[in-house]
């Protein structure tokens, strides 16, 4: 599997990159070979942190690398270590995957930006394996060698706080932006009335894991042209994106916006499918949003309050699933950095994902001996969805994908969705609750509604809908004096009809996170 995967990326390369500039001679297939041999050699990192021996060189048989990087490499055992040790845990193996984002050639030196995705695994009790992730750039440089022979000189790089291994100048992260992080693009408005609202704390948490990095499906060494899986109907912010990432968690959790926290779209959706772009699609460019959207200490005045309250100095008690923890590096109340709880670990600790540096599922209170915690417990509302389109639970944009859901005696739920394409949809539910269905635009206008055209006592509405257009699922029990449990499923009717057992539906999220 693995040759089959660098052969990929050497027609890839070969397909994508402009030709290597002339002088020594070396091709786009060496430059595939000698990263996958460097990642390689990173991987077992994580093996050396946790057996405490210097990482083993016998694996790099074609890239040589210069005295630096050897070095650097045994610094980050001792960091992983660390890590390890502050945890809690003992480290197992890793698994890395990059992404190849630029190739440029001076002369005899080659400067590649490459992006490394790392799953790795972590014993955290008896028998309780669990695994997290994080992903930053590389900034290598190469010296072309005799014969078209590579030689790393140079490897540029922050991990962020959750090792400290950083080989560059402070990150941006970690510069005191505190009530500032964002870009330009603001929204100014005056206050107004807080609406009612409906969190799911679930939802919340698989929107942060689909979309926390940017090889988010699959491992794909040296794919290339870059791949993104950040939701790109939104603007990303470059080295400054926790809040922003953060923010639409908690609305697809089924916020809704308010004066100070809000996204405006300016009516543009990007439908994009693909994910083969650069970061930022040209749709989002005119996109603006709050101060309270996209800065840390704005994010806290507009939550704390309205949507739920502050926790100082928290401990692994105090924090649930879909709350919001803020970060002061130095101690110094400049709040600098924002994540959001995905749930716990095998040992029951809280574990958080962010972007700026992109983590997944780590444990959350990573920093250093100077630096202080809070978090904002989002208030539960007892219900996963709102009963009406203006407290609507949301659909991932432009990723119509299955929502679980639970109707009370009494309950109805609405779920807003926006289809990618002009055509034909089925909505419909799986799973034993008899379920009864309408289908709304975003008027309020009934466009169809439906009791049990589906599997079993499930309902489904087959709907011509217009892209860029939001729809409103109403899903409520046949028998309103009864409760249960539900899948909602938004699909193409060209496309497959998505699984529907148990198990295919948990090997379909497994692959999807």
């Amino acid at each position: 599997m693995k040759k089959f995967l660098v052969l990929l990326v050497f027609a890839s390369l070969i397909l994508v990159y402009p030709p290597i500039a002339s002088g020594a001679s070396v091709s786009k297939a060496d430059i595939a070979v000698n990263l996958e041999e460097y990642f390689q050699y990173r991987e077992r990192s994580f093996l050396c942190a946790k057996s405490g021996k210097p990482v083993n060189e016998a694996t790099l048989t074609t890239l040589s690398v210069d005295n630096i990087i050897r070095v650097n490499e045994n610094t980050r055992v001792s960091k992983l270590l660390n890590m390890a040790n502050d945890w809690g845990v003992k480290l197992g193996a890793a698994r890395s995957s990059f992404g190849i984002k630029g190739i440029r050639q001076e002369k005899d030196l080659l400067y590649v930006t490459v992006y490394e995705w790392t799953f790795f695994d972590y014993i955290c009790g008896p028998s309780l394996i669990d695994t997290a992730g994080y992903g930053f750039d590389h900034h290598l440089v190469f010296s072309i060698e005799k014969g078209g022979k590579l030689c790393l000189l140079e490897d540029r790089y922050d991990e962020g706080p959750l090792t400290g291994m950083c080989t560059m100048e402070k990150s941006v992260e970690e510069d005191q932006i505190g009530e500032t992080e964002g870009d330009s693009s603001i929204i100014t408005s005056t206050p107004q009335a807080v609406p009612a609202y409906a969190y799911n704390p679930s939802q919340a948490a698989r929107y942060a894991c689909k979309f926390v990095y940017p090889q988010a499906t699959r491992e794909n060494r040296g794919e290339s042209p870059w791949v993104s899986f950040y939701n790109r109907d939104y603007k990303t912010t470059g080295s400054r994106d926790c809040c922003n990432f953060v923010s639409q968690a908690a609305y697809f959790g089924g916020l809704p916006f308010t004066s100070s926290w809000c996204y405006d779209d300016k009516g543009t959706r990007c439908n994009d499918t693909s994910h083969t772009a650069g970061p930022n699609h040209e749709c989002t460019q005119a996109d603006e949003f709050s101060n309270g959207w996209g800065g840390v200490g704005f994010l806290k005045s507009s939550f704390v309050g309205t949507y739920g309250t502050l926790s100082n100095n928290p401990s692994d008690s105090n924090i649930k699933t879909g709350d919001i923890v803020q970060y002061d590096w130095e101690t110094d109340n400049l709040w600098d950095h924002s994540t959001i709880c995905v749930g716990k670990n095998a040992a029951g600790q809280p574990i958080i994902c962010s972007h700026t540096t992109d983590y997944y599922k780590v444990h959350w209170d990573y920093g250093t001996s100077k630096t202080q915690w809070r978090v904002i417990n989002i208030t539960p509302t007892g219900d996963d969805f709102g009963n009406t389109m203006q407290t609507a639970g949301h659909v991932f944009r432009s990723t119509l994908e299955t929502v679980s859901g639970k109707i009370y005696p009494g309950d109805v739920d609405f779920i807003e969705f926006t289809p990618y394409a002009t055509k034909i949809y089925r909505v419909f539910t799986t799973g034993s609750t008899d379920t009864y269905g309408e289908l709304y635009n975003s008027a309020g206008i009934l466009l169809k509604s439906n009791d049990d055209d589906g599997d079993g006592l499930n309902f489904l509405i087959k709907q011509s809908l217009t892209a860029g257009n939001s729809y409103y699922v109403k899903i409520r029990h046949y028998n309103s004096t009864k409760a249960g449990s539900y899948n909602l499923v938004i699909h193409d009717n060209a496309m497959p009809v998505p699984p529907t057992s148990v198990c295919e539906e948990m090997e379909l999220l497994d692959q999807e996170e």
